[in-house]
């Protein structure tokens, strides 16, 4: 059966990393997901707006495209939408038998949100507890103010210093965390 990784920490922290190099096979669900889309608002200029190329499977594409450009277009009053479709996508995999994940490939399933304040991530880790499977919470924080400043450089969805810095601020640990993490490789 797989398991379930909680990932937790600020914006920019490094908890995408950290789930490629230790997870890379696993599934990831993220509220971020919901903010990428090919087609951007009328007015917005694509050089400065984060972007991503993203690879089709030939079976998958309709026109032969082998690739096409996503942006990041973030609407806050979406927000409560974008955390909707998380736990929707989440609760469809939880459900998922064989017909997606074969016996012989079982895979785990990442929950990538900030999961600042504990209230944020319980009904996760409760649904996987329910559904049998083992829960990790991976916790990264910024250890030193040299961290944070790094963290607000190379977070990739381009949130403002203060709330990454509020994030940090208002972060409750977790003293179940199976992994605590409070340093950073730059």
């Amino acid at each position: 059966m797989s398991k379930v990784i909680i990932m937790r920490g600020p914006s920019g922290v490094g908890k995408s990393t950290y789930i490629k190099e230790n997870h890379p096979n696993a599934i990831v669900v993220s509220a971020d997901n919901f903010w990428w889309t090919e087609n951007l608002p009328k007015g917005v200029d694509p050089s400065l707006v984060p972007s991503r190329k993203v690879d089709v499977l030939p079976l998958f594409s309709a026109n032969n495209e082998r690739s096409y450009t996503e942006y990041y277009v973030y609407d806050v009053t979406k927000i409560s939408q974008a955390h909707a479709d998380c736990m929707r996508q989440f609760i469809v995999l939880l459900n998922s038998g064989p017909a997606i994940f074969p016996p012989d490939s079982v895979k785990d399933i990442v929950v990538d949100n900030t999961n600042i304040e504990i209230w944020e991530y319980t009904n996760y880790e409760l649904l996987a507890k329910f559904s049998g499977r083992q829960v990790e919470i991976v916790e990264i924080m910024p250890a030193t103010i040299d961290d944070l400043r790094e963290s607000i450089r190379r977070n990739e969805h381009s949130v403002p210093s203060l709330t990454v810095a509020g994030m940090t601020l208002r972060f409750q640990p977790d003293l179940r965390s199976n992994v605590t993490k409070v340093t950073m490789e730059t």
